[in-house]
């Protein structure tokens, strides 16, 4: 295996002892000729083909006849494996999927996502919490699981879920998520989370993340927390709101609720002031319970926090999580945690990449990622020597340096302007009085 470049190399070094502790790659009684772990890896594969499942057959067959093996993803490769005849019908993946365990797929996340970040040996313990909506199918079992959902106007057709997920800030690797229905808040969601992450380490939260309970629930699990919180809760913490830019104040928060009178959570509150040329100042308020850490250096942290903006946008655009057409709760479930996989898979390769070619990591494009992952993968598979495969490493990096993100610019470089959006439609009134006029 090739750190850092081959994703089935990487996928095995990752899961291969997991896989083997659980029978994964056993094909006997109903599993026909996909194993469990032959089931993961296509899954894997769908999601970096556009969410299409007969384009990662496609893939799969294209690998049998390059070595005459799937990946070493059965034990005992039948006829039609060693022959290379499987067909494109997507029917006996699909049922082999149904047999897939959701419980199997859980502890095998959490399995990568453990052997991952230790293979990325990274230093910094900084996480970012933050959740996000999917939209899924309409049926009978996913409506009975997750429940209906309405607003003001009325009910959904398509139901809504609602995943939280912790990512390390630098490597953006997911060390944990869960599943809920819409209607739970995210805080509530997010203790499930929490618990994955080491004693010492800081989690860094956007509002509504400030609910007394949960960050006493953070607290009491030895994690640090740097929390922005509202104006008014800013304000009582203060006492008096500070007149200097930027300022920061040791207290205890103690709830107003006479219910939570008995937490009480040190640390400190902290104003901080963004001015930036061609931008209006921006007044930002947190709390933290990293007492170690100074007042730019909150300020800093959740800067960073966009970054897990940007996590989650590369799931819904550019993995296709944005609607999940599963048609049972379970295989919901199971399609969100192998996107998850195939997610940390991928940002594992752009972190190695990114310190081997010594490229920041936040500039290395996650598509282009894929797509070079995705060109390289056969000229691995027949590269035999260690100089072959160090040479399309050292290529592999290059590319990717070459088509590393761009430096976005600090200042405006257009004039601050409302724009008001173009018509899609015509108005109303306006197709009245043309009818009115053609019926004269």
């Amino acid at each position: 295996m090739t750190s850092g470049i081959d994703l089935e190399g990487l996928f095995f070094e990752v899961s291969e002892e997991f896989l083997r502790e659980q029978k994964c790659f056993s094909t006997r009684g109903e599993l026909g000729v996909f194993s469990h772990a032959a089931v993961v890896w296509l899954g894997i594969q769908q999601r970096l083909s556009g969410n299409s499942l007969s384009a990662s057959m496609t893939s799969l067959i294209e690998r049998i006849r390059e070595e005459s093996s799937p990946l070493n993803l059965v034990l005992r490769p039948g006829k039609k494996i060693r022959d290379g005849n499987l067909s494109l019908n997507t029917g006996g993946v699909s049922r082999a999927r149904e047999r897939l365990p959701e419980k199997l797929v859980t502890e095998l996340f959490e399995k990568v996502a453990n052997n991952i970040e230790e293979k990325l040996g990274e230093q910094s313990n900084v996480y970012v919490l933050d959740g996000q909506v999917i939209t899924i199918s309409r049926t009978d079992s996913t409506l009975n699981e997750f429940g209906h959902v309405h607003n003001g106007e009325g009910e959904f057709h398509f139901p809504k879920i609602r995943v939280v997920s912790v990512h390390h800030m630098q490597s953006g690797v997911a060390k944990g998520i869960v599943i809920g229905t819409y209607h739970e808040s995210e805080a509530t969601l997010a203790t499930n989370v929490i618990s994955r992450l080491p004693e010492g380490s800081i989690v860094v939260m956007d509002r509504f993340f400030e609910k007394p309970t949960f960050l006493e629930f953070v607290r009491q699990r030895k994690v640090k927390v740097v929390v922005r919180v509202r104006d008014s809760i800013a304000q009582r913490l203060f006492g008096k709101s500070p007149k200097e830019l930027c300022a920061e104040k040791a207290v205890t928060w103690i709830p107003v609720s006479k219910s939570l009178k008995h937490i009480q959570m040190p640390g400190k509150i902290v104003k901080f002031t963004a001015q930036q040329s061609g931008f209006r100042s921006s007044e930002f308020f947190f709390f933290s319970t990293a007492s170690e850490l100074s007042l730019d250096e909150v300020a800093n942290l959740y800067r960073q926090r966009v970054r897990v903006e940007i996590f989650i946008r590369q799931l819904k655009q550019t993995l296709k999580m944005f609607f999940i057409r599963a048609k049972k709760s379970q295989n919901v479930k199971k399609e969100i945690y192998i996107a998850y996989l195939t997610f940390n898979l991928m940002r594992a390769i752009m972190h190695l990449s990114a310190q081997k070619g010594n490229i920041e990591s936040e500039r290395m494009s996650f598509t282009a990622a894929i797509n070079l992952t995705k060109a390289y993968a056969f000229a691995f598979l027949r590269a035999r020597t260690a100089a072959e495969k160090n040479k399309l490493l050292n290529q592999f990096v290059t590319h990717m340096g070459q088509a590393k993100l761009p430096k976005r610019k600090k200042e405006r470089s257009y004039p601050r302007v409302i724009k008001y959006p173009r018509d899609k439609y015509p108005k109303r009134g306006i197709v009245k009085d043309y009818l009115e006029e053609e019926g004269k």
